[in-house]
């Protein structure tokens, strides 16, 4: 579980790999080893959210990020 409090951003995996940026932040969070595989599966989504050591972290998800919307918004933590 994270916190909402935390949570700076939820990104659909297909939209930002699909512009050079995107597979670049990809492909450094991955070497920098922020990112942590919680989909199991292929991610659909993955969320950044703030780290009081490095900043940030992202975890990726295997549920679309309209769905994480739905439970970030229906949800009380």
């Amino acid at each position: 579980m994270i916190p909402k409090r935390d949570i700076i951003a939820v990104c659909d995996m297909d939209n930002v790999t699909a512009t050079k940026d995107g597979a670049t932040f990809i492909n450094m969070i991955q070497e920098d080893k922020i990112i942590d595989d919680m989909s199991g599966l292929l991610p659909k989504s993955f969320i950044i959210v703030s780290d009081k050591y490095n900043g940030f972290k992202v975890f990726t998800s295997s549920l679309n990020t309209s769905t994480l919307k739905k439970r970030l918004y229906t949800r009380t933590y």
